[in-house]
């Protein structure tokens, strides 16, 4: 992984889901972690989902496990060596 070779101090990918350019009744914000996260990560986690919370003004969808979120373990969040988010 880039992030790991590169000795980052954090990883942190940002997505969003639309359908035709439009927000579904899904619409929020939520941010992802592994379900085998640190305690950095889950800190990372919080503070991020709030302030995107607040930029964006979205409901606020919370902090979420790969697992809660879409029942797989996200390799990306799982291999790295640094805290890790998906937003």
């Amino acid at each position: 992984m880039v992030a790991n070779s590169a000795k980052a101090d954090a990883f942190i990918s940002k997505h969003y889901n639309d359908l035709n350019g439009k927000w579904g009744k899904q619409n929020g914000i939520e941010t992802i972690i592994s379900q085998y996260a640190s305690a950095k990560s889950k800190e990372l986690a919080k503070l991020v989902q709030a302030e995107l919370v607040k930029a964006h003004s979205r409901t606020d969808r919370g902090v979420k496990t790969d697992i809660q979120q879409s029942g797989i373990n996200i390799a990306v969040l799982r291999n790295t060596n640094m805290p890790a988010i998906l937003t």
